[in-house]
């Protein structure tokens, strides 16, 4: 259970709700219609679609994250689009919307084009349950944005309005301009997708935890394997070694831990005579397990994994 994460999340999803509905009203109200009449403009905007995404995304996120210890991929994969989607939001309309708008700012507005995307990448960046998303999944993430702007050229073609001026043929520059606009918007969606991705797939800490005496210590990879971090087997021969401390040891990753607990085949004494292991058998036997550590990580991610480990 991540109470703390969950928390955050529903906040999140709760302050977009009440800002959409505070929007809504608003925008409804400077303009003189009714609700109902202004429900099917309101909902058309990109801004609209990418903060209730967002809403819902997190919504459902922290309830995944009070009752489970990690979130599932496809929920990586949905916060991987909100963050896109929002961002380019977030850029848009700060870069070009933003001068050009004549209804008066307000502190909604101002969440679902700022405050709201910024703390979307916030929670996701800081996140501690950050699976390894597939690049494929940049083409379903290109999926919401194509339907949306394919709705948005028929409806207005048929009612004569557009939900951003830059869209409208009508306007100086015809279907040329708006092809560059909708070139550029596909840019930055794709842009901040990619980079998402690409943060989610980084390579994985090479820290590994131990824990000695009741405490943890985060070391290095190289260093985990010196002679001053093995504990010794046991009093019966007090020169076996482990590759085990007291507990246990495990390498630190971005998802989530792949662990090596104390009766793991690794963990067996290196020497069954007398005296120490030499120095081969040492490096020997930090290759294996190094070669495992990373041939679990590369099989989570669906790379090939070497038969063997290579030698040094």
């Amino acid at each position: 259970m991540r109470a703390r994460e969950g928390a955050v999340r529903a906040a999140i999803a709760i302050t977009l709700v009440v800002a959409l509905g505070f929007e809504f009203v608003r925008t409804a109200s400077l303009l003189g219609v009714s609700p109902l009449d202004h429900f099917v403009d309101y909902a058309s905007y990109f801004t609209t679609m990418a903060n209730s995404l967002a809403a819902v995304t997190f919504g459902i996120g922290s309830v995944v994250a009070v009752r489970s210890d990690s979130d599932p991929d496809w929920y990586a994969q949905l916060v991987i689009a909100t963050v896109a989607y929002t961002m380019t939001t977030c850029a848009v309309y700060n870069v070009s919307l933003r001068a050009v708008s004549t209804a008066p700012d307000s502190w909604a507005n101002e969440v679902l084009h700022v405050v709201g995307p910024l703390s979307v990448v916030l929670v996701w960046a800081t996140g501690q349950q950050r699976h390894a998303v597939p690049w494929r999944s940049i083409r379903n993430i290109m999926g919401a944005p194509v339907a949306w702007l394919s709705y948005t050229m028929v409806r207005g073609a048929i009612v004569g309005w557009y939900p951003y001026d830059f869209l409208d043929p009508a306007q100086r520059g015809g279907l040329t301009s708006v092809a560059g606009c909708v070139c550029v918007a596909t840019a930055l969606i794709i842009a901040f997708a990619v980079s998402a991705v690409a943060v989610t797939r980084a390579r994985p800490s090479r820290g590994i935890t131990v824990q000695r005496h009741g405490g943890e210590q985060l070391i290095g990879a190289w260093r985990a394997f010196r002679p001053k971090h093995l504990a010794a087997a046991g009093r019966e021969n007090q020169q076996r070694w482990r590759r085990a401390d007291a507990v246990r040891f495990r390498m630190r990753l971005v998802g989530d831990d792949v662990s090596l607990d104390r009766g793991h085949p690794r963990h067996e004494v290196l020497n069954v005579g007398h005296g120490p292991p030499s120095r081969r058998a040492r490096r020997a036997e930090c290759r294996g397990v190094e070669h495992e550590l990373h041939a679990r990580v590369n099989a989570r991610r669906g790379a090939r994994v070497p038969v063997q480990p290579l030698s040094r």
